[in-house]
């Protein structure tokens, strides 16, 4: 089980937003364009000076907004990893859930793990500023929270279908073979229990 959480943990690194130039690139060029025009339409002058400035000024901020945006991902990541292994020492294998926005694929403030092999929900509450897990609810797999199928499953990313408190649910884990099946094998004892 430690070589399949390292493998879970190492995927789920690589899938969330990972730093990219080209993106950097992108945005400075976008940012700047909007404050060019800005300062046009408000009839300000720009020169040798300014407009090297502001795309200057632009790259540097979208570089250190991707970089936060990566650390920031990584720390949570780490911090509910912490915190459940704090609050549930018996746990026995932890999935993290990642959601997609923009398509950009974010760290979800909940993941899965499993316990006495059970599976279970968590959900995390942080403050606005902190990455760490202030407290949290868990939600055992069965009337509360269930499985109902796999929608994608050939993308780094594969989706399940779900009930969470009669709420439909998505959600988004990284492609590893031994999870699916594991996840799968929730699905089919709900399927014999109907």
């Amino acid at each position: 089980m430690i070589d399949l959480q390292t493998d879970i943990l190492n995927r789920t690194k690589k899938e969330m937003i990972s730093f990219r130039f080209s993106r950097v690139l992108v945005s400075t060029t976008v940012f700047s364009v909007f404050v060019i025009s800005v300062f046009l339409i408000g009839q300000i002058s720009i020169n040798w000076i300014s407009g090297p400035l502001i795309v200057g000024i632009s790259f540097v901020y979208c570089l250190l907004k991707e970089y936060f945006m990566k650390y920031q991902n990584t720390k949570m990541l780490s911090d509910q990893l912490n915190y459940l292994k704090g609050k549930k020492p018996k746990m026995t294998l932890f999935i993290s859930m990642l959601e997609v926005n923009h398509k950009q694929v974010y760290l979800k403030k909940s993941s899965l793990f499993i316990e006495n092999n059970r599976l279970y929900l968590e959900a995390y509450h942080s403050n606005a500023f902190s990455f760490k897990p202030k407290d949290s609810i868990t939600v055992s797999y069965g009337k509360d929270f269930i499985l109902k199928e796999v929608t994608e499953e050939d993308l780094p990313l594969v989706s399940f279908k779900g009930i969470l408190m009669d709420t439909e649910y998505q959600l988004l884990v990284v492609n590893n073979q031994e999870v699916i099946t594991l996840l799968k094998s929730y699905i089919k004892e709900e399927e014999k229990d109907v």
